[in-house]
């Protein structure tokens, strides 16, 4: 049966019995069908190679595009506005940046002194001659 599965032997029932052939015909004509497959995908393969080439030399070749042209003084625009834009974005994040870091010595100042406040705090209410009034050590 796996001859048949494999398209190698041909089989027919007729009537109670099973027949099973293959013609040699048939072999040079499943080989003659399958080179043409694979010719047909190497023509497109190598048909895809070649434009894939083509792409590759036009993406490294430089466009010369005379400066009077309507499309280079646009481009020259829009560069200048994304080079304005980027300038404005960089001073806003380090003018950002610069306050963090006010902030954060500010904080790390408050919580020095806060530390310092609640040493004293525990070394007065826990002396033994406290004075506060409803306090105990």
């Amino acid at each position: 049966m796996e001859l048949v599965y494999d398209n190698l032997v041909t089989q027919e029932k007729l009537g109670t019995s099973q027949y099973f052939w293959s013609f040699p015909s048939d072999v040079a004509q499943r080989k003659r069908a399958k080179l043409a497959e694979l010719e047909k995908e190497t023509r497109k393969f190598s048909e895809y190679e070649s434009k894939q080439e083509e792409l590759l030399a036009a993406a490294g070749k430089k466009v010369d595009v005379p400066p009077s042209a309507p499309e280079y003084k646009a481009a020259a625009e829009k560069l200048e506005q994304v080079k304005n834009a980027h300038a404005f974005l960089e001073t806003k994040v380090r003018a950002e940046h610069e306050d963090d870091a006010m902030k954060l010595k500010r904080m790390v100042s408050d919580m020095q002194t806060i530390k310092v406040f609640f040493v004293f705090l525990m070394i007065i209410l826990t002396s033994p001659n406290s004075q506060l009034v409803g306090v105990r050590a």
